[in-house]
């Protein structure tokens, strides 16, 4: 894995701008003894092992380096257990993110609605496809390939699966894995054939969609 420290506090910092300033910790990235680094705002988190060297055990806000005091949530018990995904698709990063990048195209269009498209995958239409509709236009991406099938109806905030997508592209990465554990369920992103680096993002619920 090529990502430096650097890079992961860089891609870090999107997320803790935006956390609430009601949770002040969660406006840092923690580092953890093992040499881990995580960062979340409840939505959306990022875990990166054996990446840090020093200053362990603290929260360090990730653009000026300055310690935030406070206790960072237990965030392990977050990820699900190795094996128990229902699905598994993989996509080539140079395919998907121009791809994600013109669905968020299509959000753009209609600015009064949260931005989410929906990832799709049925017994007869096995091909995973991503979708975005709104009441001024809709689009489709068929993309990727996968290794352990299940039937999907996922529906996820647009700009954060491009900017998990984003972080391993900095990484070096060219290819990634979605991990999907059900429609309600958080999901993961990893690398092909190693977890050093893991994404974990929470689906936006919809009615109508079933559990």
């Amino acid at each position: 894995m090529g990502l430096s420290y650097v890079t992961f506090m860089k891609h870090a910092e999107k997320i803790t701008k935006k956390t609430s300033s009601g949770r002040s910790v969660l406006k840092g990235v923690y580092h953890s003894e093992d040499g881990s680094l995580v960062v979340t705002d409840s939505h959306r988190l990022y875990l990166a092992k054996n990446i840090s060297r020093g200053v362990e055990g603290t929260v360090l806000d990730p653009k000026t380096g300055v310690v935030i005091e406070g206790k960072y949530p237990d965030v392990r018990r977050l990820f699900p257990d190795e094996g128990t995904e229902s699905a598994r698709i993989s996509f080539d990063i140079d395919i998907l993110l121009p791809g994600l990048l013109a669905l968020l195209k299509c959000n753009q269009v209609n600015k009064k609605e949260r931005s989410f498209i929906t990832l799709t995958a049925s017994s007869d239409k096995e091909t995973p496809e991503f979708s975005c509709t709104n009441k001024f236009v809709e689009a489709k991406v068929t993309v990727g390939a996968f290794n352990k099938y299940s039937a999907i109806s996922l529906s996820v905030d647009t700009q954060y699966l491009i900017d998990a997508v984003n972080l391993f592209k900095a990484s070096q990465i060219t290819a990634v894995v979605l991990n999907y554990y059900g429609n309600i369920r958080p999901f993961t992103i990893t690398a092909e054939n190693n977890s050093d680096l893991i994404a974990l993002i929470m689906p936006i619920r919809r009615d109508g969609v079933p559990e």
